[in-house]
């Protein structure tokens, strides 16, 4: 008997569309993956180079940060002000910003304004930084960067610094006298102790010899001036050198003149009240404690001790004579703008000024109002027939 055969067709048809199936789901499955993976480097790329857009800005208005220079009394929206009109007064118009500007919407300020942005380089990454203020002596910059033409999540990133603001110390707190017109001294004695060098004066005037002294002048440290011609008339003791051939380098000049002070007396003033004695005539071998000097009574203080604070109303022309004259404490005046040309505290005989450190508890917190001797911008400063002391700043309108 012969056996059937039987005849499957289409078998090999159907293996080969089997593998040539699983053969493109894997070839589609690559593709996926490598293109998944392109575009998580394309996005790590863009990344990358947005967050350094953005700490490149944070270092560029760290920069321009340190170039602001905040008022003492500034605080609250002024200062944020005051912070907005020295940026844009020294970046608009630069090759930063181009024809963008610095704008300030209500509490923050925007470089630049209107979403724009500064370049960082030529392929694309760029920036743009938010100032706010978080407390009354905090600022916080925040810093958009980007690489591209749009600020997709892919290319953008963000980063944030707080600022605190603190006080700097001027360089004016280098001499031992400084002022802004010309500086003559006869016989006297300018000596920082136990430094030398903080016996040293400068002069913003632009007189041919803003500096002028004679007899026995002893200034222990330099001499410097704004002028870039000036030079020191007279004889006496610079750095302890007498001979004025040999004084060199401690004569300086063209040095760029210090950041005066605003003399601002309310701490004093907010401490007399309830505790000052109102002082309208001459007084002689008095002790008095905290007083206030009536505007126009030309009051003389011979051979007293007077302690805390001394308040002199304007205008005036005050007298502190004798030897033993003696005040601890400071002395300043209500109204330092005030223009009276004939304003005038005088040293005669001798006198010393002490610090408020030196008195003592029941004086309380002016113990701690330290660094200021004499605060009277609008008074010329006479110390004549002996020398005087000041254990403090003193800010005067001139000194002889």
């Amino acid at each position: 008997m012969l056996a059937r055969i039987s005849h499957r067709r289409g078998v090999t048809s159907m293996l080969a569309m089997i593998y040539l199936t699983l053969i493109a789901t894997l070839a589609v499955g690559f593709y996926a993956s490598v293109n998944s993976a392109t575009m998580v480097v394309h996005n790590d790329v863009e990344g990358s180079r947005g967050l350094c857009a953005a700490e490149s800005g944070l270092q560029f208005m760290m920069y321009q940060l340190k170039t602001v220079n905040i008022a003492p009394a500034s605080t609250g929206a002024t200062m944020l002000t005051e912070v907005y009109n020295q940026l844009q007064a020294q970046m608009d118009g630069t090759g930063n910003l181009k024809s963008n500007s610095i704008v300030m919407t209500g509490s923050a300020i925007y470089v630049p304004g209107n979403n724009k942005y500064i370049s960082v380089d030529q392929d694309g990454s760029q920036f743009r930084a938010i100032i706010s203020q978080v407390s009354p002596g905090r600022l916080r910059v925040q810093v958009l960067g980007k690489h591209g033409s749009t600020a997709s999540p892919a290319s953008s990133r963000a980063v944030r610094l707080d600022f605190k603001v603190t006080p700097q110390r001027s360089s004016i707190l280098n001499y031992g006298v400084a002022g802004r017109s010309a500086i003559s001294i006869s016989g006297g004695y300018v000596k920082g102790v136990p430094d030398a060098a903080d016996g040293s004066i400068f002069t913003a005037s632009t007189a041919t010899a803003p500096v002028s002294i004679s007899g026995s002048t002893v200034i222990s440290g330099d001499v410097e001036m704004s002028s870039p011609t000036g030079k020191v008339s007279g004889s006496g003791s610079i750095a302890g050198i007498i001979d004025p051939a040999l004084w060199g380098t401690h004569v300086k000049a063209g040095v760029p003149a210090p950041e005066f002070p605003t003399v601002d007396p309310s701490p004093y003033v907010n401490y007399l009240v309830g505790k000052e004695t109102l002082i309208s005539t001459n007084q002689s071998s008095m002790t008095l404690s905290n007083i206030r000097v009536k505007a126009g009574t030309n009051v003389s203080f011979s051979g007293c001790t007077i302690n805390g604070v001394v308040l002199i109303e304007a205008p005036n022309r005050i007298t502190f004579s004798g030897g033993s004259t003696k005040v601890t404490g400071v002395i300043v005046v209500d109204k330092p703008t005030e223009g009276t040309t004939t304003n005038s505290i005088t040293f005669s005989g001798g006198g010393q000024v002490l610090g408020p450190e030196n008195l003592p508890a029941s004086y309380g917190e002016l113990r701690t109002m330290t660094g200021a001797a004499l605060l009277a911008p609008n008074f010329n400063l006479t110390f004549s027939g002996g020398s005087g002391t000041m254990g403090g700043s003193i800010a005067v309108k001139n000194a002889v």
